[in-house]
């Protein structure tokens, strides 16, 4: 057995260390751990094949971040793409068209999203249930949370668009021509899973 020389055990101690960090983040966004490994894969490739084309190395961590998450992303949107191809909506689940009876509608979408909202990180959760679920301004959201108004906005859009993209993964949603939610089927909420 041949000992690798100081800089490569170096190396390949700082790999180690940032593949275990990269894992632990991925794995409070995807809790399948054989999926997190595969992101975690796909994100170092990504670093392999295009990280030198960061032109300033102070950037590298947010670009990275940012590759992470859209890889995250990917895979919940693929995720609820195969759910769709594979597992026909059951007439037996909940199935809302909101001419039918808005207020059936309205208490069905609510007891979706109680689950779904479980899934988020808690400083999403805790931002939308404050803006949304309590009805506070941006401002009260802003003063709660003990940041600056602009960055409970970002907060709070960025945890809507996280809540859409798992809604959008496991709810069969129907859209009008504008884009606006008409209907929706919600397997998942009726036990047929996340």
């Amino acid at each position: 057995m041949t000992v690798p020389p100081p800089s490569q055990a170096a190396d390949a101690a700082v790999w180690q260390a940032f593949r275990t960090a990269l894992l632990a983040r991925v794995r409070r966004r995807v809790p399948e751990p054989a999926d997190a490994e595969d992101i975690v894969q796909a994100v170092i490739e990504r670093l392999i094949l295009r990280g030198g084309a960061v032109e300033d190395p102070q950037r590298l961590p947010a670009w990275l971040s940012r590759v992470t998450a859209n890889a995250v992303a990917d895979h919940w949107r693929r995720v609820g793409r195969i759910r769709r191809r594979t597992a026909p909506v059951d007439p037996a689940a909940v199935s809302v068209a909101a001419d039918t009876d808005p207020d059936l509608g309205r208490q069905a979408m609510a007891d979706c999203l109680m689950p779904l909202m479980d899934t988020l990180p808690p400083t999403d959760r805790r931002a939308l249930m404050l803006a949304d679920g309590e009805g506070r301004s941006q401002a009260a959201v802003a003063a709660e949370l003990g940041v600056g108004l602009s960055g409970a906005k970002s907060r709070i859009q960025r945890a809507r668009r996280r809540l859409a993209d798992r809604i959008e993964a496991c709810c069969a949603v129907e859209r009008d021509a504008r884009g606006s939610v008409t209907g929706f089927a919600a397997p998942c909420c009726d036990g047929g899973g996340r």
